[in-house]
């Protein structure tokens, strides 16, 4: 492991954040901006360039950890995880819906704008392992599950980040939650469709004129992305009837989703984050609990698997990845 500081990115399809990450975990100074997709995968990839090297004028001044050691010349790697299903072993993006993205050679392109070794991840794979590493005592199985602009998943089996034979092991918001009838009529609905802040976004959209009184209404109109975790929070907890049909809905097949990943891989943690998870709290976890308990094999899994809040909630996929650029380089 390498002394010098690292740089974690967590590129995501709302927001991107940089920050100096030590080798043991702690963070230094960070940058966040908006990701604004639309303006392309080169153009993002601008805006991670200056913010990284803003970071690193820091660790130049002296004014950052790592400073003593010879300042950006010394910086260990950078780790990125992105939001999408990604080729670790090439750095490649292979699909990104929430940034529009597919066969991005992430790693490549910023390493050539960086100058700097860079490792790729996929964002909940990411947060998964610094919520492992970072843990003081937990078990080496767990399940990560991340509802924010999309939803995510990511595993560490064994105490190792485990991505299958294929790569994307962990999409768990990819799961099927209903099959079309017929391919050519209706697709395949995801969870990521119905329980991200996108998908009930779009579902509230849908119901409005069943709910014309609905607290949800005026921003709806005004644009769905004026729809974001604190208005979803502040309609459900007033007991908005359109906000409860959608979060609840939301938090019941997320319970059910949860359930089968535990079921078929006999966990026992599963860490519940992202945007939308962390805004809407314990009470709306426990509305998810209440949907696994409800739908896991066996009955008892239930009591010995715990459904937890992120423990480092937006710093897990910095941390994460910044870890694992460190692992990387041995």
């Amino acid at each position: 492991m390498t002394a010098a500081p690292l740089i974690g990115i967590d590129l995501g399809g709302t927001n991107v954040q940089a920050a100096i990450v030590s080798p043991e975990g702690r963070i230094g100074p960070r940058r966040l901006r908006q990701t604004e997709a639309h303006r392309g995968a080169d153009a993002v990839l601008d805006t991670v360039r200056d913010m990284v090297e803003s970071l690193l004028q820091e660790v130049r001044s002296g004014s950052a950890p790592g400073a003593q050691d010879g300042g950006a010349a010394r910086c260990g790697a950078v780790g990125i995880a992105a939001a999408g299903a990604i080729d670790t072993a090439r750095g490649v993006v292979l699909a990104a819906p929430n940034l529009g993205w597919t066969d991005y050679p992430l790693r490549d392109r910023l390493s050539e704008r960086l100058g700097l070794t860079v490792v790729v991840e996929n964002d909940v794979n990411a947060a998964v392992f610094g919520e492992y590493r970072m843990q003081t005592r937990g078990p080496d199985d767990l399940a990560a599950v991340w509802i924010g602009t999309g939803v995510g998943g990511g595993l560490v089996l064994d105490g190792r980040l485990y991505r299958g034979a294929l790569g994307s092991a962990g999409e768990f918001g990819q799961t099927v939650i209903r099959a079309g009838d017929d391919a050519s009529v209706a697709a395949p609905v995801t969870v990521e469709d119905l329980c991200s802040r996108r998908g009930m976004q779009a579902e509230i959209r849908r119901l409005l004129r069943e709910y014309p009184d609905s607290q949800l209404a005026a921003p709806a109109r005004a644009g769905a992305d004026r729809i974001g975790a604190p208005e979803l929070h502040a309609a459900w907890t007033s007991r908005d009837a359109l906000a409860l049909r959608i979060v609840g809905t939301a938090a019941d097949l997320l319970g059910v989703a949860i359930a089968n990943l535990v079921t078929l891989l006999a966990l026992p943690q599963v860490i519940i984050g992202g945007g939308v998870a962390e805004v809407l709290g314990e009470p709306w976890l426990d509305r998810i609990r209440a949907s696994f308990r409800r739908c896991v094999f066996p009955p008892q899994a239930a009591d010995r698997c715990r459904l937890t809040l992120t423990a480092l909630a937006g710093d897990a996929g910095v941390i994460g990845a910044a870890l694992l650029a460190d692992a990387d380089r041995g």
